[in-house]
């Protein structure tokens, strides 16, 4: 099986594991966003502050030695996990999401030309 890997070029990352059916790893993105004290503890301090969060995620365990359960989400779910994150990762996510949502409600006619540009960029999810 070909492991599907996320990649957010705008965190600089070398990739988000993923499942194969289209879940990411939700340790690995908040790793990669910055979360400090580990992804572990920032997991556990947002599954406190936001219980909700639990229901946009499963369980995975990953393939390899010493592997644990870990949480998985869609991308609509990382989304909001990045939303909810403390620090500058965080508030930059939920500046340049309010940004993109101004621009859509504006009718901006370049918000168009970035999607079309992103569609053709092989890097935002690739196979390893």
């Amino acid at each position: 099986m070909t492991a599907l890997i996320l990649a957010i070029p705008e965190l600089n990352n070398d990739g988000i594991r993923a499942t194969g059916d289209g879940r990411f790893s939700v340790l690995d993105l908040i790793r990669i966003a910055g979360g400090k004290g580990g992804a572990r503890e920032v997991w556990k301090r947002l599954r406190k502050q936001f219980p909700e969060v639990v229901t946009k995620c499963d369980s995975f365990k990953f393939p390899g030695k010493g592997q644990q359960m870990t949480p998985v989400s869609d991308i609509e779910g990382c989304m909001y996990i990045l939303g909810l994150l403390p620090g500058a990762c965080g508030k930059s996510y939920r500046e340049n999401a309010a940004n993109l949502v101004k621009r859509y409600l504006e009718g901006d006619v370049t918000l168009a030309a970035n999607i079309i540009d992103r569609q053709t960029d092989p890097s935002i999810v690739t196979g390893k």
